[in-house]
């Protein structure tokens, strides 16, 4: 039987973050990515997609932030049939021929569910065509990876993927040296809210906008900064609310970084050309 991770539980497996700017960063130091490439997965045939404003949408408008960075860029659309089979195959491809100079940026934006191990999933619009998929299927390949990887999750009780393969013992180790940082958002109750104004994906897109500006030339900004730069946005715009569904009321964004090490995210040069890929469904597209 599956159970349930107490919020208290999981603040203390992360960093808080107003514990982010005693970091000492020397990002003289840290390393400069040959490539990055950015994968947004979310699901087929999602309810949410008949929203004004849903998980292929908000794919698509990180697409285009991605883009402004001069990042790689490849949308997955997870199918309903053998979801757990043909996204492992698809990232293994993805990932096979990764150098540990590259980083691979994943933003997944769905659902999510309050168990161990923790489920990503797909519903329907009735209780019987929900698909689930555990998460250990997508996050044992990330970690195999030569790459380091950073992840955004946009779902309900994204903070219990962090600790899911510790827990269900399906992890894999990754090279020595290697940099995975997990970063979710939810409310207070570990709900996530699917609204422009106020979504995870939203608040990630004005913050790389701002930290890019209007400048052409090398900008970059760690995974640190990066959060503490969210919480900012948080407080000063008031924006980034996500309803409780028992009681409809609104509450602050809370962000959940789990970091091992710290990644730097820097615009690429005009020599490396950024690259669309077309949406990937099942086990159709190649790394």
């Amino acid at each position: 039987m599956s159970s349930t991770l107490e919020n208290s539980t999981l603040d203390s497996l992360m960093i808080p973050p107003a514990e982010l700017s005693q970091i000492t960063l020397d990002e003289a130091s840290m390393p400069k990515y040959s490539a990055i490439k950015t994968l947004t997965l979310h699901w087929e045939g999602e309810i949410l997609d008949n929203l004004p404003y849903g998980p292929a949408e908000e794919a698509t408008m990180l697409t285009t932030t991605f883009a402004n960075w001069r990042w790689k860029a490849e949308d997955y659309v997870i199918p309903l049939e053998d979801p757990a089979g043909s996204t492992e195959d698809f990232l293994r491809r993805m990932t096979e021929k990764s150098q540990r100079d590259e980083l691979l940026v994943v933003y997944y934006v769905g659902h999510g569910g309050n168990s161990q191990p923790f489920m990503v999933a797909r519903q329907g619009s009735e209780a019987s065509e929900e698909v689930l998929l555990e998460w250990s299927a997508i996050h044992s390949v990330l970690e195999a990876a030569d790459c380091d990887v950073a992840i955004f999750l946009n779902c309900c009780h994204g903070a219990n993927a962090s600790v899911s393969c510790d827990l269900d013992g399906k992890g894999f180790a990754g090279p020595a040296g290697k940099a995975m940082c997990i970063l979710a958002a939810t409310n207070k109750g570990q709900e996530a809210f699917m609204s422009q104004p106020m979504s995870f994906g939203t608040l990630l897109i004005n913050v790389l906008d701002s930290t890019r500006g209007d400048s052409s030339s090398h900008i970059s900004i760690s995974i640190t900064q990066l959060v503490e730069k969210m919480m900012n946005e948080i407080g000063r715009s008031g924006y980034f609310r996500v309803r409780d569904v028992g009681r409809g009321e609104l509450h602050p964004m809370k962000l959940y970084p789990k970091m091992n090490g710290n990644i730097m995210l820097h615009s690429l040069s005009t020599g490396q050309l950024y690259q669309q890929l077309p949406a990937t469904q099942g086990n159709i597209g190649s790394g």
